[in-house]
């Protein structure tokens, strides 16, 4: 994650849906899509 990314975003670059958000977050170890910090490392599923 750098400065200005979202699940939201992520998810639509790599999924082309945003609303695959929640598969990252809950492959992430993340209770809430929207508390995402800079550096954070996330796991694409």
């Amino acid at each position: 994650m750098v400065s200005g990314d979202t699940l939201w975003g992520i998810a639509e670059r790599f999924y082309g849906d945003g609303s695959e958000q929640q598969r990252i977050a809950e492959a992430s170890g993340l209770i809430d899509v929207d508390l995402v910090h800079p550096g954070q490392i996330l796991t694409l599923p």
